[in-house]
């Protein structure tokens, strides 16, 4: 069972039927290494670093970079400029990725990218607390995500008293 959402993710127009039958058979022609790199860089979105997408895909650095190397000559994806991580050519791609996953993917992959931000920021003052809290939500774990969400806050706050302070300092010069 796949989902199809009524509405794109982006604040443009739904991907149209023709495009949509478009799209997919670009992705038809993908090898199953190159098409489970390119779903979960879908669900980590833009921009994705090559590490996340190892651990959360459970492959290899050279399974992962041979299929990067595949989606960028199929022009699905490109390196940002510093090269330390990769972007859709264009947001309707990812869209029709995320539509064709199923619930059960997707809600895995959701989960798995959770995880690897947690570990990778286990503080309390954690910076992708926000994103994490998004992908327990899609993952279907509300509990979860309350409990990042509020951590998101705390790091907000933190960074608002930073600002303050630093204010203060300005002013007292």
């Amino acid at each position: 069972h796949r989902t199809q959402f009524p509405e794109s993710t982006s604040a443009n127009s739904p991907v149209s039927g023709s495009l949509l039958s478009l799209m997919r058979d670009r992705l038809k022609i993908l090898n199953s290494a190159d098409r489970q790199v390119v779903s979960v860089a879908a669900i980590l979105g833009s921009p994705f670093r090559p590490d996340e997408v190892e651990t959360v895909a459970e492959l290899s650095t050279g399974v992962v970079t041979v299929a990067l190397e595949n989606l960028e000559r199929a022009q699905l994806i490109h390196p940002l400029p510093d090269g330390t991580a990769y972007s859709f050519i264009h947001d309707k791609i990812r869209e029709v990725l995320l539509m064709d996953l199923t619930v059960a993917r997707r809600r895995m992959y959701h989960l798995r990218v959770a995880s690897v931000l947690q570990q990778n920021s286990p503080s309390l003052d954690n910076p992708n607390a926000a994103r994490i809290a998004n992908h327990f939500e899609a993952g279907g774990e509300p509990a979860r995500a309350i409990y990042a969400w509020v951590e998101a806050a705390i790091h907000a706050w933190h960074l608002h008293v930073q600002d303050s302070d630093r204010e203060r300092l300005c002013v007292g010069r």
